[in-house]
């Protein structure tokens, strides 16, 4: 009797182990620091939101804004800085730059304007087109995207 109590609760502690894997201890999932730079050609590309959108389409996106220099700092909505360790593709978005000509040059939507403006080749600017694919592992991740 009690070898197959301590069995049963050993079996389910060790379900509840492996159904929490990925999680912390409140039901969020953990994320991993990750931080990088845009660059283009070999210069820093500012004003473009970074987002890594999990591969086969499960699991959590997650985004960052370039600064001036190129640097991001990724985080996932709802969830705080970082991203759950997983492989994910790169997508990149220009920021309107708000200016009345830049609406004129993309027919008064701010966003093809800045696409229009941008130098950020257009094969990034989906998921169903981006070639760029990148990894977020366990622990501080620094991910430079040269393209």
């Amino acid at each position: 009797m009690t070898r197959s109590l301590f069995s049963f609760l050993f079996i389910a502690f060790l379900g509840t182990f492996i159904a929490g894997c990925g999680e912390s201890e409140e039901g969020a999932p953990v994320l991993h620091p990750v931080t990088g730079k845009l660059t283009v050609g070999g210069t820093a590309v500012g004003n473009v939101q970074v987002a890594l959108m999990p591969t086969g389409g499960a699991g959590r996106a997650a985004t960052g804004n370039t600064d001036a220099e190129g640097n991001f700092t990724i985080a996932s909505p709802n969830a705080g800085a970082g991203a759950v360790a997983g492989e994910y593709k790169v997508v990149l978005t220009p920021s309107a730059t708000g200016t009345m000509e830049s609406q004129y040059a993309g027919g008064g939507d701010p966003s093809k304007a800045a696409a229009k403006e941008s130098s950020i080749p257009k094969e990034y600017l989906s998921a169903e087109t981006t070639t760029k694919t990148v990894e977020v592992k366990e622990g501080e991740n620094q991910i430079n995207l040269e393209l």
